[in-house]
């Protein structure tokens, strides 16, 4: 018999109102990561940023606006807000090895098994 358990949180950004409401849907939860990616990939390399720096004559700390692109994977990611998803997780695993050698042929023998799997 084998059975394994696990359980964690995991804090990633939140899904918010431009991508759709429920944080918990995965849809909504793959469309934001695309857009992350696309917008890390989109940003001008010689662009400032992400963030305003008080060296500059500028107060610090302030999201970096670029006029080609309407939000910033850095504006995604940090100022958005963090949701915290809960998984939990239950393997188990029965086998059985019965030898018939005794009862029906030498060397004959029967092997079963059963797992069970549940995700919440």
């Amino acid at each position: 018999m084998n059975i394994a358990s696990y359980a964690e949180n995991v804090n990633m950004p939140a899904v918010g109102a431009l991508y759709g409401n429920n944080p918990a849907s995965d849809s909504n939860q793959n469309w934001m990561i695309t857009d992350i990616i696309y917008q890390s990939q989109t940003i001008l390399p010689i662009s400032p940023g992400p963030t305003t720096d008080s060296r500059f004559g500028v107060e610090s700390g302030g999201i970096v606006g670029y006029n080609y692109l309407d939000r910033s994977a850095f504006e995604i990611i940090n100022r958005r807000g963090f949701h915290t998803n809960k998984k939990k997780n239950l393997n188990t695993q029965f086998s059985i090895n019965w030898d018939l050698s005794d009862l029906v042929t030498k060397g004959l023998s029967v092997n079963g098994m059963a797992a069970y799997d549940t995700y919440n």
